[in-house]
């Protein structure tokens, strides 16, 4: 008995400040972690994998030239690019190209799967974005690559108005174009 008007004193003291006893065998509160709504992954469509850093010299008038489509290709046989791009502005090769994959599911593994390897390699978007290394002892030049968002397609295709290289853009939704629901 005397429990329970101990127990029956704490509920009217914790009242008064405000706060209450939960009973046993609930739960307080509700946890709060991300936004309840759901943010939908947009991608580049079909998946493409911008590569950097592939002008090589200057030719005889003082413009850049650089990797060609097929070197580009064979380069990265194994991962099944579809086509490849280059940038161009008034100075020639821009050092950037695209690597443009099979627009299903097996493409965007494809190209998640190049991906991955040149962020295991430390060679990746935030690599080139904040300590790029041109060259490799030898004086071979260091590739960086990473999948393409939208501003990437534009910057590529600011570089090459007016030429026939620009690339359309297509933004999907991940879950509606690689899993096929929603």
């Amino acid at each position: 008995m005397l429990h329970r008007e101990l127990a029956e004193l704490l509920d009217e003291e914790l009242m008064r400040k405000g706060t209450a006893v939960i009973p046993a065998g609930e739960a307080f509160g509700k946890w709060k972690g991300l936004k309840d709504e759901e943010k939908d992954l947009e991608i580049v469509w079909p998946p493409m994998i911008v590569i950097m850093n592939t002008k090589l010299e200057q030719d005889d008038n003082d413009k850049w030239i650089g990797m060609g489509n097929q070197e580009l290709l064979d380069y990265f046989s194994p991962y099944a690019a579809a086509k490849a791009r280059h940038s161009f502005g008034p100075q020639g090769h821009c050092g950037m190209s695209i690597l443009i994959f099979e627009a299903s599911a097996r493409g965007y593994l494809e190209a998640e799967r190049l991906h991955k390897h040149f962020t295991e390699q430390g060679t990746d978007r935030d690599a080139w974005d904040r300590r790029r290394v041109l060259f490799q002892p030898g004086g071979k030049r260091q590739l960086y690559g990473y999948m393409a968002v939208k501003e990437d397609l534009d910057i590529f295709n600011q570089h090459s108005q007016g030429v026939s290289l620009s690339l359309p853009l297509a933004l999907c939704v991940f879950v509606m174009v690689i899993l096929g629901t929603k």
